[in-house]
């Protein structure tokens, strides 16, 4: 089966294998992820536009289960990324000029009002965490928040800080307990 075809239909489980696939850098700049079992490659941004997918289609609401192979899954992409920006580091000057120019065209086509530059793909940049000017979490932090039912169900509480991030389609979300815990025993101890 080809690699593209398996990330377009697959379900979390499936996607745990693929993600453990391995990164490929073209002479043109072309990133690219290969796993065992498959034919063909298939851009590192399918698998991740795949998990966005996922998540939004359940409204972020997941089982635990499926929270976990979620966290594992983004791992291994951010992997890839990480991967794939040292194969383009230690990449001949052709190569790193081809991906200076894919670069320099998602600035030109994707303008914003952030301070940051949009230099990656939408999706990509939709996935990392920028903490360039200010702190904005990307989706690659999705199974740390909860939805309010999932969040009193697990901590038998309300939460403290409801936000709709740019990624959660208008779904007030808030961070998983032991995050919000350990950020305020820091503060309380600064004091």
């Amino acid at each position: 089966m080809k690699i593209e075809t398996a990330v377009k239909s697959a379900d979390f489980n499936s996607l745990v294998q693929i993600s453990s696939a391995t990164t490929t850098l073209s002479f043109w700049g072309t990133r690219r992820i290969q796993a065992v079992g498959y034919e063909n490659r298939a851009p590192i941004d399918s698998l991740a536009g795949r998990v966005m997918e996922l998540v939004r289609s359940k409204k972020f609401e997941y089982t635990q289960e499926e929270r976990d192979i979620g966290i594992q899954i983004v791992a291994n992409i951010n992997k890839l990324y990480s991967d794939s920006d040292q194969q383009v580091a230690n990449s001949n000057f052709l190569t790193r000029f081809f991906c200076a120019l894919e670069s320099f065209y998602y600035q030109i086509s994707h303008p914003c009002a952030y301070p940051e530059p949009i230099t990656k793909s939408v999706i990509r940049w939709t996935w990392d965490t920028s903490k360039q000017y200010y702190y904005r979490p990307g989706f690659n932090e999705v199974f740390k928040y909860y939805t309010k039912k999932q969040y009193t169900e697990k901590f038998h509480q309300e939460g403290y800080s409801w936000v709709s991030r740019s990624w959660s389609n208008g779904i007030a979300l808030d961070l998983d307990w032991d995050i919000v815990k350990a950020a305020s025993d820091k503060m309380q101890r600064r004091l």
